[in-house]
């Protein structure tokens, strides 16, 4: 590998550090914003490694995918559980 590609990697590995350290030691402010950057940066790092695959592509769904991940949004609601409404009735 080339330092270029290390060096994006150590990237994706010290945003992940920084982020947990600053998580667990209650630092004030948000996790969506770390955790999409961390995605975007782990796809440069893996477009790095892998040209073939097209830089915008794999930003925009390491994004997508931890942002869903984050928010532990699944694809579908489960079977067993009916449709949620907007409006709840009173009765």
């Amino acid at each position: 590998m080339a330092s270029q590609e290390l060096f994006r990697i150590a990237a994706v590995l010290a945003k992940v550090l920084t982020f947990a350290v600053s998580m667990s030691t209650g630092f004030i402010g948000g996790t969506i914003f770390p955790m999409i950057f961390i995605g975007g940066t782990a796809e440069t790092a893996l477009h790095a490694i892998i040209p073939d695959v097209p830089v915008a592509l794999a930003v925009t769904c390491g994004m997508a995918g931890v942002a869903g991940a984050a928010a532990k949004a699944p694809p579908k609601p489960p079977a067993d559980e009916p449709p949620a409404t907007a409006c709840a009735t009173r009765p």
